[in-house]
């Protein structure tokens, strides 16, 4: 089916499912239009609206049992130390069944229920741009209804927008709780809350209140919709009916709701400031449209891709069903960034952004730190929107004392000890026997390198120092007293865990040296120290964190000629595993020990060979290896990181035709559990797929694939304070704008820039550059912009001819 919508797409399918609804928000309010003609609900959700379920235990205080676990993990017995730690746990109180963060749930649903609900030619829409989803429909008297959504980011509130362009509106507008528990294997929260409402002609009001309170955290929600119709009535109803408050809507031509979410943590006696602030907003949609629309769209603006043939004139249905490659992958890039911009407010997107629909959320809809957060929903940020990324920081900043816990209770050790999964709280008492997230110690150093990355592409020097340079003196300080250090001086990870995969034919996943928790600490130590440069601290620290990186272990290359996921030989690869944390050291700049080792890269593509070979393994006989969407995204960035177009290719195709749904929203798994993992993961893919950066360094099209023949992106920034305003291509050309922004000037490494491409070129006469081949010298001052063009010498795979 032939439609337009150039800027988002259209759909002709009903989902009366939240998790397949069209989605906006403004980072604080996430809105989900979803239903039928029958019935149109709006799930509501406020990003602080973790409610409190389980008092917060400190991890087990295991830091004496340290030299028994390390000396039963060296005699080939680590699954003592899984079954002791869990003992210790029972003993200091844990509950028999894993802790879990504080889930994201709900904060009200609004329902539209018409008196005539029979409709054809159904059609919803979501607008990039502007953030507008809406639906519509023709009833059997040939009138158009439609509803419109949007949480403006100008003025914080949910506009809700509903219309005819003949008839009246007669129907029931209802705010609930709303009770959906259809999540598998989660659990159910909606016994936690106690539900209040009223209404008037003119507000409809929600309270939900958490029956366990927490001091100093949010404990409840206020849910206010003002009202107008236009020449209508509106009728209250009288009580709470199925945990809803609701009115009547009679005669109306155009009906307006604003919606704003109070969450408090003590329950305030009084609503009237709010809802007279509430009422004091423009009810004219186009102008409330207008203030946000400068927002949103300056953000999503930024940064643009074109592909040969990536038309946007099918519905996302039947794209999806067998749309082109190349528009699939386009239209997808764009849905990730909308979602990750409208997820991204005060705190940063959980798994499921700033979106809920149920009371049982997959994973608590939390911050998943082993993975998921790194490699999904930040991860194209700071190639496109890097201030997206200060929420991130401002989440893990705010629990730096319960950091300080885990590493003393865990390790015996001083510095900070971040866990696998927060909301709430930074104590690491989510684990198991069979997920031992404890003993992960990756989270520091890989958040410390995306603080690193933000400052690279802003040179946000007070960033640097105020927030950066003592996170990184914790992290390193962590790493200098935890480890245990061998007769040769060799610094260990033990116990150690690579989320979330187990040896073969181990019976835990406890061990010792895994290759991700290696990696992460050499790039965090590496990191300290350029800060450390950067900012004057005293030689004799960063030579300290020097040092200390030196004494980590070395990478090692398993049996199977891949890399190894332990650097223990005693621990076997077991690369049917969704996970690929072990090719960290290519996520991101590119781990120096493999520019210098050409058997390490070697190493990397056998890891990703035998990964790709049973993600592509019937599902019947691999299970599992439909899982995990953020998989996909580590094993895609690291084929473009060693320039293998066609495996990243291969994975940017996967996660676009197998892990998006018609609403336009990545999910888990194939075809099931919305998340948004790949919605920041794909366009990060993407980019790393056409432009990769470090500073001083620009990798021009070091992944490009022969069906990418002509193409564009605008608007990436990169390491080193550069930004590149527009890239593009065709078989017989490069075109590359390069700018050296002065508020950046910080991270920059002078002039010139480096550009690398992946076959010989020749620039246009004239071209500020030196080099010949593939290398070539961009001479470039500060605040300066220069426009380049090569032409390739010859077409190799990247670029074939014809």
């Amino acid at each position: 089916m032939t439609v337009e919508n150039r800027s988002g797409f259209v759909s002709r399918i009903m989902s009366e499912a939240w998790d397949g609804g069209l989605v906006t928000g403004n980072g604080t309010h996430g809105a989900i239009l979803h239903g039928t003609p029958v019935l149109h609900r709006i799930s509501l959700t406020h990003e602080r609206f973790f409610l409190p379920v389980d008092e917060p235990l400190p991890p087990p205080d295991v830091a004496g049992r340290l030299a028994g676990y390390r000396a039963a993990i060296r005699k080939g017995n680590p699954k003592f130390v899984g079954e002791d730690v869990t003992g210790a746990a029972r003993l200091e109180g844990y509950p028999d069944k894993m802790i879990w963060t504080d889930p994201l749930v709900p904060a009200g649903v609004l329902g539209w229920q018409p008196d005539s609900p029979t409709g054809g030619d159904y059609r919803r829409d979501v607008d990039f741009c502007t953030g507008v989803a809406s639906v519509s429909w023709i009833t059997e008297a040939g009138i158009r209804y439609r509803i419109k959504v949007f949480a403006s980011r100008a003025d914080d509130v949910v506009v809700f927008d509903l219309s005819s362009d003949g008839g009246t509106l007669d129907g029931t507008l209802s705010l609930g709780a709303g009770r959906d528990a259809s999540t598998a294997r989660a659990r159910d929260h909606r016994s936690s809350v106690r539900v209040s409402g009223e209404a008037t002609d003119e507000v409809l009001a929600l309270r939900l209140d958490a029956e366990r309170p927490r001091p100093g955290l949010v404990n409840g929600v206020l849910t206010l919709v003002a009202l107008q119709s236009h020449d209508g009535v509106v009728v209250p109803a009288p009580a709470m009916a199925s945990d809803s408050v609701q009115v009547r809507i009679t005669e109306a031509r155009h009906v307006v709701a604003l919606v704003r979410i109070h969450p408090y943590s003590a329950r305030p006696s009084a609503t009237a400031a709010a809802r007279e602030a509430l009422s004091e907003l423009s009810w004219d949609t186009a102008k409330l449209l207008e203030r946000h629309r400068t927002v949103h769209q300056e953000l999503y603006d930024r940064v643009g891709l074109t592909l040969r043939e990536d038309d946007q004139s099918h519905t996302s249905e039947d794209l999806l069903a067998s749309g082109p490659d190349n528009a699939l992958i386009k239209r997808t890039f764009d849905a990730g960034r909308y979602a990750i911009i409208c997820s991204s407010g005060d705190l940063p997107p959980t798994l499921q952004g700033v979106w809920q629909g149920t009371w049982a959320p997959a994973w608590s809809s939390d911050y998943t730190l082993n993975g998921n957060v790194q490699n999904g929903a930040v991860a194209a940020l700071a190639a496109t929107t890097p201030e997206l990324l200060r929420p991130l920081f401002s989440l893990i900043g705010a629990f730096k004392q319960d950091y300080e816990v885990n590493a003393r209770r865990i390790f015996g050790a001083e510095g900070y000890l971040l866990p696998a999964r927060c909301t709430t709280h930074g104590l690491a008492n989510h684990f198991s026997g069979a997920y031992p997230h404890l003993f992960w110690t990756g989270t520091g150093g890989w958040l410390l390198r995306l603080a690193f990355d933000y400052f690279s592409h802003t040179g946000d020097l007070t960033f640097l120092r105020e927030w950066a340079l003592p996170f990184a003196e914790q992290i390193a300080r962590f790493y200098a007293t935890a480890l245990d250090q061998g007769e040769d001086g060799t610094r260990h990870f033990i116990p150690s865990y690579s989320p979330e995969n187990t040896p073969a034919g181990a019976a835990t996943p406890i061990a010792a040296d895994s290759t991700a928790e290696v990696a992460i600490a050499k790039d965090a130590l590496r990191i300290a120290v350029r800060i450390g440069e950067l900012l004057d601290v005293p030689t004799e620290r960063v030579a300290e964190w020097r040092a200390l990186a030196a004494t980590l272990p070395r990478y090692r290359v398993s049996d199977d000629g891949a890399l190894a996921e332990w650097i223990d030989p005693a621990f076997p690869e077991e690369h049917a595993h969704r996970h690929a944390s072990h090719l960290y050291p290519l996520f991101y700049e590119t781990d120096p020990d493999f520019i210098a080792d050409p058997r390490l890269r070697t190493a990397a593509a056998v890891s990703i060979a035998r990964r790709t070979e049973w993600r592509a393994a019937p599902a019947e006989s691999a299970p599992g290896n439909r899982e995990m969407a953020f998989g996909l995204v580590q094993l895609g960035l690291a084929a473009a990181a060693l320039g293998d177009a066609d495996t990243a290719l291969h994975y940017a195709r996967r996660l676009s035709r197998d892990y998006w749904a018609p609403n336009m929203v990545s999910t888990h798994d194939a075809g099931e559990l919305f998340n948004v993992d790949a919605c920041g993961g794909l366009p990060a893919l993407v980019s790393a797929m056409l432009l990769q950066s470090s500073p001083g360094c620009l990798r021009v099209l070091p992944a490009l694939p022969g069906a990418w023949r002509r193409g564009s992106i605008r608007g990436l920034s990169c390491r080193g304070g550069l930004t590149v305003p527009e890239l593009r291509w065709t078989p017989h050309e490069v075109e590359i704008i390069v700018h050296a922004p002065l508020r950046a000037r910080a991270a920059r490494r002078g002039s010139p820039v480096r550009l690398d491409l992946p076959w010989p070129a020749r620039p246009e006469p004239g071209s500020p550059l030196e080099g010949d081949g593939r290398t070539w010298w961009l001479h470039l001052e500060d605040g300066a912009t220069a426009h380049v063009r090569f032409c390739p010498e010859r077409y190799d795979e990247p670029m074939p001819d014809g």
